[in-house]
């Protein structure tokens, strides 16, 4: 074949692949992934050498760029591919110079200053660059976490975000935190909240919108390497009042290059966790294979990733369940005493309390016990455990079956030297599935994960100083999650009356018995079952590059349109919870848990579920920006820029949302959904709506936000030679993406989503399983709960300002100090905002909007401040050697840690909305030291013994952290509020023991809490005991065998949680519920684990 029927078949590739991605990639927001390299070219004098040449090329593509020196003898040359290059600098009258072995990293700047030696053009002189340390000419603070360390360090799972929490200012976030539902895990970034994050492939946004956690977690194979950006990034980046979390994936190069692996991991090689009884069975295999290379050598490649994920995964799940005589009603042999509520009356000393005679024999008679209630206590297990002291008497160990399959295909074109195309597709796809806490799967999940992510690509150079990339892509996310008994019509088998009968809400009902554990299905995250969620991101940007004398100028626009529908109901369509007020001694007082009440079938709190069908919202998101880096002089860079954030209100397409007016007590319908409601729901003339409200034309009720500018300054100055000590400072503001939980969900509101609630006297029983659920559609709707905006919603933003010194200590060494402040303004959080006073006798009378229940209410009020102070230490490739140690000593407040959900007993809604700074104190993810360590090490090749001695590496991670705080709750509901189980204890004391005397049965003073009085919100604050610290070390042994020039075989094994520490989760935090109060029952990641892998790489 010739090479201009080569050339016409590459170039007719090209094209096939673009218009294939066409078709299922719109557009995607880009943020830059390539990198910079700059200097200063001078002669042997130090005068600097304008009009020199500078060419700069990739030394595995091929790829050039030319350009010459400025009147300063200054030289930038902008949006490079990440990977190593060759600078040759040549000037009449001087001796070429090429600099070899340069490495661009991820988004970084790389100073290359050149020194030019007298002599002819003809002569070469070749270096080798020092490796950048150092950032020289950027205020930014983060970190790269490179290829070596990517493929070397050992990683639980190959799960590449473990990494990012090896960075100064960032940690793991607390166990139960819900940012991310496609995987659970999730980074905080110099003290902002997780869901702030903006995680990027090859710039293209790779966020899941209603969580803001990450969709896809490529393969560790498919990753060239990753940068943590946690403050002070230019104005090119938006949508991250947290941090950046960029990945670039693998390109093909001009050799052919790719591995095949599995990775092992078996029950046979783990320890026992504290709690276990034995070692759970568990099998994982993580398997796939990689290939990149050339197809038209100088100008076409591509890079190909497959990975699958298969585990069986044994858990111990210890419960509190009845035995078989309390389940018949048979308390004689409880150290309680339980109550008839049948006999309650008004006290004769003090008639406004009532009180109750007891059971004779502490046995409720048989007649008594509500047949369905005896219906559902078929359910329950018999207890098969029993250990003194320990009120756990069950347990059960199901297995968890996760199977995951990812792909990632990637294609880089250059067309000519001013012209090039890249394009990549990212796929996965997995399940999950949990058979929850007893037998049966009756409290068990599966969860459907589905994401893509895409990008088109095409850069111009116009010439030297002018260059464009204009970018399309696409990212796309359906979640489904379901409970385990979808399509069981478990209420009618109950008995259970007026359960609506919608299939995808169909399953056994939600119950909640004080101090046993209960039938609510498992949650994955903290989710609501069924969960569907499916997102389509269209996103499109264009980004000008232009340089012009001692400045550099960055400017673009990108646009993004959001389209997603929603669905999500109850588990059962039913729920009851019961809490033993009706059979305590006196109104009021409660019984030590609430197993007699539901024997009785007398709920406090009973409520069901009905969905017309899902909402489909849609928005669009404008920002622009220009960002200018000035060399101002030839020691100080200053940086500094302008962006724009705007976006519309999100607008459900048929206006199916409902509004919410407090001043004047209404709902508010849009006049376009009038239709749909005689219609479709049936509720005609709509004056039949049980509820005041009112027909407006706004077909939205969310503000939106259309008016956001952040300006983003700083420098960094070089003290001392050309990088040797740099001061970097900057300030900016910096915008983060509401989670879609919260704006986008108007929809979850009679009528469309109907949720009626019926609340029981504090005192007397007057709410019965047996009533069920209203069958009139008119009636279901009375008392429905509903959600509402702030009028003010706004987005939040964070205020970051930093000062560092960056010091290289030699040519592979540096030290970073640096102190970094954070201060969240206008975060989102959720409070009651149809609250009713404390206080005795029915509460809907007491609401502001009686005819409505609960209305969950979204604010942009909440303020947080982060203080902290930033220690790293790196070293790269000395003598085989790599490692980087980072300390963070912190500080960060908050009134909430995050947009819903964040577990260890801080609940998602202030605890009285009529005063928020009750709940400012410790954010949940604080920690107020923590120090880690990572190292990967070429163990020295002896010559003689080679064959047997050589090829070793060890590579390990140690981390070292203080606990998270915790929130001491007591979910009883004596406010009788309508929100009562938010409340928190009293507190008489400070309840932090010393170490010395801290015990999984009694990790904190319990004596230093109690339940508050009725009708009174509790004294203690939020986030006030210090809970468990964390160690761990992990560690890799890698031995590389060579086959072939070019080809090697690998072994490696790793330990996870080397030496077998135990960390404990936080203990139980509810003082309502004595059983668990103050005692540890489960821990923090796993015991150690050992994995073994098999490698092939070429």
């Amino acid at each position: 074949m010739t090479m201009k029927a080569t050339r016409s078949v590459s170039t007719i590739a090209s094209i096939l692949v673009m218009l294939a991605l066409s078709l299922v990639v719109p557009m995607v927001r880009a943020q830059a992934t390539e990198g910079v390299i700059l200097g200063t070219v001078r002669d042997a004098t130090g005068a600097v050498v304008p009009g020199a040449s500078i060419t700069v090329t990739h030394m595995k593509t091929g790829l050039s760029r030319e350009v010459t020196t400025n009147e300063r003898g200054d030289y930038v040359v902008p949006h490079l591919p990440i990977g190593t290059y060759e600078i040759a600098v040549q000037h009449a009258g001087f001796r070429k110079k090429i600099v070899s072995n340069v490495e661009l990293a991820i988004g970084e700047k790389v100073r290359v200053d050149v020194t030019l030696e007298p002599g002819e053009l003809v002569e070469e002189l070749t270096v080798t660059a020092s490796i950048p340390l150092v950032k020289t000419d950027s205020p930014e603070v983060g970190q790269i976490m490179d290829e070596r360390r990517v493929a070397n360090l050992p990683l639980l799972g190959r799960q590449y975000l473990q990494l990012a929490s090896l960075v100064a200012g960032a940690n793991p976030n607390n166990a139960n935190d819900r940012r991310n539902l496609f995987d659970g895990v999730t980074v905080v970034l110099a003290g902002s909240r997780s869901e702030l994050n903006n995680y990027l492939i090859d710039g293209i946004s790779n966020n899941e919108q209603f969580s803001n956690g990450f969709v896809i977690s490529p393969s560790v194979d498919a990753i060239q390497e990753f940068k943590v950006q946690v403050s002070q990034y230019s104005a090119e980046y938006g949508r991250a009042g947290g941090g950046i979390v960029q990945i670039a994936i693998k390109s093909g190069t001009n050799e052919f290059h790719g591995t095949a692996y599995e990775f092992l991991r078996n029950d046979a090689l783990n320890a026992r966790r504290f709690f276990d009884r034995n070692v759970q069975p568990f099998k994982g295999n993580q398997f796939g294979f990689s290939l990149g290379g050339p197809i038209h050598r100088n100008r076409m490649f591509f890079f190909g990733n497959y990975e699958g994920n298969r585990i069986r995964q044994g858990e111990t799940r210890l419960s509190v369940v009845p035995d078989p005589a309390q389940l018949r009603g048979d308390f004689s042999r409880a150290p309680y005493v339980i109550y008839d509520p049948a006999t309650s009356r008004p006290d004769p000393a003090n008639p406004n309390r009532i009180i109750r005679d007891p059971f004779p024999g502490n046995i409720i008679p048989p007649e008594r016990i509500s047949p369905i209630s005896a219906r559902i206590a078929r359910f329950y297990p018999t207890p098969n455990r029993s250990v003194p002291g320990d009120p756990f008497n069950y347990v059960f160990e199901p297995s968890i079956a996760t199977n995951e399959d990812q792909f990632h295909i990637r294609v880089d074109r250059r067309f000519s030297e001013k012209d090039t195309f890249f394009s990549r597709v990212s796929r996965f796809k997995g399940r999950r599935t949990d058979p929850g806490y007893f037998p049966g799967n009756i409290t068990g999940n599966f969860w459907d994960r589905h994401g893509i992510n895409a990008v088109l690509s095409y850069t111009r150079v116009f010439n030297p100083y002018l260059l464009n990339e204009f970018r399309l892509g696409y990212n796309f996310v359906n979640l489904q999650v379901f409970q385990s008994t979808v399509g069981q019509d478990f209420s009618t088998q109950l008995g259970i009356p007026g359960v609506p009968r919608e299939p995808l809400n169909f399953g056994f009902p939600a119950i909640s018995i004080r101090g046993f554990t209960g039938f609510s299905v498992v949650r994955p995250q903290g989710v609501p079952l069924p969960f569907l969620r499916k997102n389509h991101l269209y996103q499109l940007t264009n980004t000008t590059t232009y340089t012009i004398g001692a400045h550099t100028v960055k400017f673009g626009i990108n646009i993004e349109r959001y389209h997603q529908a929603g669905f999500f109901g109850s588990a059962g369509a039913f729920s009851a919870s019961f809490d033993g007020r009706y059979t305590g001694p006196v109104g009021g007082q409660a019984a030590p848990n609430g197993l007699a009440d539901f024997l009785l079938g007398f709920p406090f709190f009973m409520t069901g579920q009905m969905n017309f069908d899902a909402t489909r919202m849609e928005t669009t998101r404008v920002e622009a920006f220009v960002a200018d880096d000035w060399k101002a002089t030839p020691r100080l860079t200053v940086n500094w820029g302008l962006r724009y954030e705007g976006q519309t209100p999100f607008k459900e397409i048929y206006a199916r949302v409902t509004g919410t007016d407090f001043r004047t007590r209404e709902a508010l319908i849009p006049r376009k959904a009038v239709p749909y409601i005689e219609n479709v729901i049936g509720i005609r003339p709509i004056n039949l709506l049980p509820f005041p409200f009112r027909i407006v034309d706004d077909e939205t009720f969310d503000p939106g936000d259309m008016v956001n500018f952040a300006p983003r300054f700083g420098f960094a100055y070089r003290l001392i030679g050309i990088d040797r000590l740099v001061l970097r400072a900057g300030y900016g503001i910096f915008f983060g993406m509401t989670s879609g939980n919260g704006r986008n969900n108007l929809g979850v509101n009679p009528p469309w989503w109907i949720n009626p609630n019926r609340l029981g006297h504090p005192q007397i029983p007057d709410v019965r399983l047996s009533d069920g659920l209203p069958t009139n559609l008119v009636d279901f709707l009375r008392f429905a709960f509903g959600q509402a905006i702030d009028p003010d919603f706004q987005y939040p933003y964070s205020q970051k300002f930093s000062l560092g010194l960056q010091y290289r200590v030699n040519r592979n060494f540096a030290v970073e100090a640096s102190y970094l402040g954070n201060l969240g303004r206008k975060l989102p959080l959720l409070a009651e905002g149809n609250i009713a006073e404390p206080g005795p006798g029915p509460i809907q009378p007491r609401r502001l909007i009686p005819e409505r229940s609960g209305i969950t209410t979204f604010y942009s009020v909440d303020n947080s401040a982060y203080h902290g102070f930033h220690l790293e230490v790196r070293q790269e490739a000395y003598r085989g050697l790599s490692f980087m140690a980072a300390f963070t000593w912190s500080k960060v407040i908050s009134l909430k840690s995050a947009f819903g959900d964040t577990g260890f007993g801080e609940s998602s809604l202030v605890m009285n909305p009529r005063n928020f700074r009750l709940d400012r104190g410790l954010a949940a993810f604080d920690t107020r030291r923590r120090l880690t360590l990572n190292i990967v090490y070429d163990l020295p090749n002896p010559v003689r013994w080679r064959p047997i001695f050589g090829g070793w590496q060890i590579s390990g991670i140690v981390a070292l952290q203080d606990g998270f705080p915790f929130t001491i709750r007591a979910t009883r509901d004596v406010l009788n509020n309508g929100r009562g189980y938010l409340n928190r204890a009293d507190r008489l004391a400070d309840g932090n023991l010393p170490a010395s005397q801290q015990r999984p049965e009694r990790f904190f003073d319990t004596s230093a809490f109690r339940e508050p009085d009725l009708y009174r919100f509790g004294t203690a604050g939020q986030n006030i005991i210090i809970g468990p610290g964390f160690k761990k070390v992990d560690l890799a042994l890698l031995k590389n065998i060579n086959i072939s020039e070019g080809h090697r075989l690998q072994f490696r094994a790793e330990f996870f949680n080397l030496f077998n520490n135990v960390n404990f989760a936080p203990p139980g935090f509810d003082v309502s519920n004595p059983v668990t109060f103050g005692r540890i029952s489960s821990t923090v990641g796993e015991a150690r684990q050992v994995q073994f892998a098999l490698k092939y790489l070429f």
